[in-house]
């Protein structure tokens, strides 16, 4: 089947209209496998992806603030614990297992080995612990109510992180919720600093499969391929440049030029999704 471009972009048009619910990981991927089947082509790699965005959020750190905006941008930089996979599943990322007590005031992870920080530190179970007490427990919205009953997180080993509530936290809700409300940030980065001035909340380091290179106000966000990301062969493209548009006919334009590839969540006027 050959489907041209301006048929491809009508499929992810429509693909994006209809998943504005789903997680960002999850969206990425279904993106991804709708461009394959759309091109019928093996994956290759190398590429610079362009995106239009709407809007610019000026914090881009996911582990403090629970935003769209942001997670368009550093879900590709920065990692959760679980993600949802295409079934609706809670599936492993820094995180490769868990088990909840019988009473359900313990919840246990089991954290993947091997992973690094985009500044070559490891990633243990202590970025964990400091995250979950020091950013989700205080500053990040919504994640503050889920983590409300959170006392204390054991770090047995470096690759087990053991969460203790007062009250019983339904492994299912958290599973979900961490999603979203899961993003781990570098403790050796935050620890004995303002976490909410910290320049790396708008310069991420993150464990995923592009780094960050830099962020220039009102006009873009660039970061690269991760060459030790802990997915192996991952990823394919080489960059993605995040481009603040603000005006929907210059958006639209610049998607059916080229000079943009992915414009998200409804950022174009109606008549030019039909048109396009």
């Amino acid at each position: 089947m050959i489907i041209d471009r301006r048929d491809a972009l009508k499929r992810a048009g429509l693909l994006a209209l209809g998943t504005a619910a789903w997680s960002p990981a999850a969206l990425t991927r279904a993106l991804a496998q709708g461009a394959a089947q759309a091109t019928a082509q093996a994956p290759r790699r190398g590429g610079v992806l362009t995106v239009q965005l709407n809007g610019e959020q000026r914090v881009l750190n996911p582990a403090i603030r629970a935003s769209t905006g942001v997670y368009v941008i550093t879900s590709k930089i920065v990692e959760p614990l679980v993600d949802l996979d295409q079934d609706g599943k809670p599936a492993g990322v820094l995180a490769t297992a868990w088990e909840a007590a019988p009473d359900g005031k313990t919840v246990t992870f089991k954290l993947r080995p091997g992973v690094t920080w985009h500044d070559g530190k490891p990633f243990t179970s202590a970025d964990v612990q400091y995250t979950a007490m020091e950013m989700w427990k205080k500053y990040l919205n919504y994640g503050t109510q889920l983590q409300q009953y959170l006392d204390a997180v054991d770090t047995p080993d470096a690759h087990t992180a053991v969460f203790r509530y007062s009250r019983p936290m339904p492994l299912d809700l958290l599973l979900r919720a961490l999603c979203d409300l899961g993003y781990v940030a570098p403790r050796h980065v935050f620890e004995g600093t303002n976490v909410l001035e910290n320049p790396a909340n708008t310069a991420p380091i993150g464990t995923g499969p592009f780094k960050f290179v830099g962020y220039e106000r009102g006009q873009h966000v660039i970061a690269e391929r991760n060459p030790s990301y802990w997915r192996e062969g991952f990823p394919y493209l080489d960059r993605i440049v995040w481009r603040f548009i603000t005006d929907k006919a210059a958006a639209s334009a610049a998607l059916e030029t080229g000079q943009v590839q992915l414009s998200t969540y409804n950022a174009l006027a109606l008549a030019d999704l039909d048109r396009l």
